[in-house]
């Protein structure tokens, strides 16, 4: 089973994100902020890290980071409002290899 991490702290969004991707071959574990992500990833693996950059907690993009640096090379991809050239580049740089910009289509 494919397992997806979605942090985001917009609670809607979140749970509108989760049931797009949930099926029966993926499953989806959600996180609202930083510290409960830091949690969940410190005992859980997962095939896809959906990371939102900026939480009032701190950022994904450190986040991603911090998970390169302990060598995981799970696929981690960025959902976030922040659509600068230097905000995309900046997540690609850190680690990630995905870079949505909201708002998005779920499709």
């Amino acid at each position: 089973m494919e397992r997806i991490f979605l942090l985001e702290d917009d609670e809607a969004l979140s749970r509108g994100v989760a049931m797009a991707l949930e099926g029966p071959e993926r499953k989806v574990v959600r996180a609202l902020s930083l510290k409960e992500a830091e949690k969940i990833l410190a005992a859980e693996s997962f095939n896809l890290l959906i990371l939102d950059v900026n939480l009032p907690d701190g950022s994904g993009l450190d986040l991603c980071e911090e998970i390169r640096a302990r060598g995981q090379n799970s696929y981690i991809m960025f959902l976030t409002a922040n659509d600068k050239e230097s905000d995309i580049l900046g997540g690609y740089e850190a680690g990630g290899a995905d870079y949505i910009t909201k708002p998005f289509s779920i499709a």
